[in-house]
């Protein structure tokens, strides 16, 4: 069965049965799918392990001493007895606090001094928390699913940089071509605000999706792993869309920036091959931040399963 199902019949959170997997409580067989990806499979033996370690941890052992009672059973009553001195120990700290409680005044009093009367008897211990934080092992998976989000995000800030100085010359940029072959650009508003907002809208979606991204980095919901990568598609297709006059600056900025690169002396002798390398090397960053976001979707449900 999978962890949905386990988690329903023994009451315990998934990051609480990942919890005990990771401490060596149980083995529960990992089925390789055909996609390369592993999904944990739960047999009913697992599952009856599971509840009598959840009763146990109820009880108040921890896992190290159920691992121990486990491994070595003979050591079981040790284990009890340390655990009897543990509770009594316990059950005296809370009787102390009883009694100190029992003698503060219900008249008006401040919760400071509540909190001074108890400091003396409160135990200095807290509440165990070990089955709500991650081990080391998940921390660890949680960061490699991470890794192809990260990248994407690289990815995606390069293609920001990119867009935003094609879109601003685009729409702010003037052209003066020189008679030698040469060219200066000066900067001046000289087109109107529907030719600006078309010259930086892949620029924006792209920028909508690297934030998408980051908040999806913090926060590990693949909701924003989803809507960056359909903005960043969206960025992409803008370009198909665009007006010609916004799409012919657009291109005329791009074969400046490599007019005299390498790639035009590699090219120049098919100036179809150079118009075709201008053309869809826009794309670039979009295409690889759309492969590593898919990739990251993967990773992040398999973190999940």
């Amino acid at each position: 069965m999978r962890m949905k199902e386990v988690c329903e019949r023994t009451g315990l959170t998934d990051r609480a049965v990942r919890l005990y997997i990771d401490s060596g409580l149980l083995t529960p067989e990992r089925v390789r799918m055909y996609s390369g990806r592993s999904s944990i499979h739960f047999s009913e033996e697992d599952v009856a392990v599971l509840d009598s370690v959840a009763v146990l941890r109820k009880a108040g052992f921890s896992i190290a001493d159920i691992k121990r009672m486990m491994d070595i059973p003979c050591d079981i009553p040790a284990v009890i007895a340390a655990h009897r001195r543990a509770l009594e120990a316990d059950i005296a700290d809370k009787k102390a606090i009883l009694a100190t409680l029992s003698g503060v005044s219900t008249a008006a009093v401040s919760y400071t001094e509540v909190a001074e009367i108890l400091r003396a008897s409160a135990p200095p211990t807290t509440i165990p928390k070990e089955d709500h934080s991650m081990s080391i092992k998940e921390i660890t998976r949680i960061i490699k699913g991470r890794i192809p989000s990260l990248l994407a995000l690289a990815a995606m800030l390069f293609g920001i940089e990119n867009l935003l100085s094609l879109g601003i010359r685009a729409a702010f940029a003037e052209l003066t071509l020189s008679s030698g072959g040469g060219y200066t650009i000066g900067y001046a508003s000289i087109y109107e605000p529907p030719f600006v907002i078309f010259a930086l809208t892949p620029f924006v979606l792209l920028t909508a999706a690297a934030v998408l991204l980051l908040i999806h980095i913090i926060g590990g919901r693949q909701k924003w792993l989803i809507g960056a990568l359909i903005c960043g598609i969206l960025s992409a297709a803008s370009f198909f869309i665009l007006p010609a006059d916004v799409a012919e600056r657009l291109y005329l900025f791009e074969f400046l920036d490599y007019r005299y690169s390498f790639m035009h002396g590699i090219l120049y002798s098919t100036s179809d091959g150079f118009d075709l390398f201008i053309k869809t090397l826009k794309f670039i960053p979009h295409l690889i931040a759309a492969a590593l976001a898919v990739v990251g979707l993967v990773c992040e449900k398999e973190i999940t399963e």
